[in-house]
């Protein structure tokens, strides 16, 4: 248990540090006169660096030790970021994105297959479900930081947000820090992966067909989620909200999160697994339509919402318990290819979101809760075809 507690810890600190710039992101994009549009291309590209590193990192992991891969994924990631803050045009901003999914794609990637090899199958779902509750808390507790850091650039008269980067970079060298320390003791960490890096990616022709159908019901879901976690944030500036208020309205959500996690989620986990995602899907997409059909919206982000929020975190150690009891792939292969799919979803979702967005934003959020009732159609399918 020591070394799961460990990845726990370590997966805290990394979804802390990898969301401090993101409630300033809306505000710093838009400094620089760019679109909504052009938010979710930056965005897209760096899910395009996580898709094409995903699949790679998984094969890494038989090759030498994985806290190495992971300080060379937030090495990668650190220099992205520097590009997307400094670099102030379009093109290199997003080549500096692409870097940053590249590295990012090694933590997001290791650390859950990390902690499956570390655990028993009875206790698989236990450690998904905080897994799942950490990374959330994480992130949300980022965003408040990350909203707090907002504040210097009044009291301290700085032109632009560049200095919120700054701070993220030094935690994120604290962190690697912490990766050498923790994990280099640790020697056990094998996923048995023999293939080639190219392997990695013919193995997705393996896919047997309610596979394919899981994993393309997968990058449904994530398109939308990915769109309704990034423009939401958007979303909420335009109705006249600071970083500040933003972050704390994300924080007040994690809390509600990892509450679910800890409380709510290990009790739903014991039902039927297929009813218990696809419900989750389709009270995911009610949540969205009844969200953003009515009024006030901050009465109703405070509220109804927050059954899209339990809903999303109950479909995530889900659909990973589903895809871990594939047969015929390893561990890292599996969360490999998981990915994959996450990357795809992650960025196709906010460049038609974007999109979309700028057209109508209650269409764009009407049309992604049609993507989550669609990705249930297809996960009924494939597991019926089990």
């Amino acid at each position: 248990m020591k070394k799961t507690y460990s990845l726990f810890f370590l997966a805290l600190f990394q979804s802390i540090t990898f969301n401090l710039a993101h409630p300033i992101t809306p505000s710093f994009i838009s400094e620089l006169g760019f679109s909504n549009s052009l938010f979710g291309i930056f965005f897209a590209a760096m899910s395009l660096g996580i898709v094409i590193g995903a699949p790679i990192w998984g094969y890494l992991l038989d090759k030498d030790h994985p806290y190495k891969f992971m300080i060379l994924g937030s090495v990668v990631y650190i220099f992205g970021q520097l590009g997307f803050g400094f670099f102030g045009s379009v093109i290199p901003m997003v080549l500096s994105r692409f870097f940053a999914g590249l590295g990012a794609s090694s933590l997001v990637t290791i650390m859950p297959a990390l902690l499956i090899q570390s655990s028993s199958n009875s206790e698989k779902p236990k450690v998904l479900s905080y897994l799942g509750g950490i990374i959330i808390f994480g992130s949300s507790l980022g965003y408040y930081l990350g909203g707090l850091l907002s504040y210097f650039k009044t009291s301290l008269n700085f032109d632009t947000y560049q200095y919120v980067f700054l701070v993220q970079i030094f935690i994120l060298i604290l962190y690697i820090l912490l990766l050498k320390i923790i994990l280099s003791p640790m020697n056990n960490f094998k996923m048995n992966i023999k293939n080639s890096w190219l392997d990695s990616y013919k193995i997705l022709s393996k896919l047997k067909t309610n596979q394919i159908l899981f994993f393309y019901s997968l990058m449904l879901a994530t398109m939308s989620f990915t769109f309704m976690s990034k423009f939401l944030d958007v979303h909420f500036i335009s109705q006249g909200y600071s970083p500040n208020h933003l972050g704390f309205y994300v924080l007040m959500t994690g809390l509600f999160s990892i509450f679910s996690f800890i409380y709510i989620i290990p009790y739903f986990l014991k039902f039927n697994k297929m009813k218990l995602l696809i419900s989750s899907l389709i009270i995911s997409a009610i949540s969205i339509i009844v969200t953003f059909s009515f009024s006030p919206f901050i009465v109703l982000i405070y509220s109804i919402y927050l059954f899209f929020i339990l809903a999303k975190s109950t479909y995530q150690p889900t659909e990973q318990l589903t895809i871990s009891s594939f047969e015929g792939f390893t561990v890292g292969e599996l969360m490999g290819i998981r990915q994959f799919f996450i990357g795809i979803g992650m960025f196709l979702g906010p460049i038609l979101g974007g999109y979309l967005y700028d057209q109508s934003s209650i269409f764009s959020f009407y049309f992604n809760a049609l993507l989550l009732l669609f990705s249930s159609l297809l996960a009924y399918f494939s597991l019926k075809r089990k």
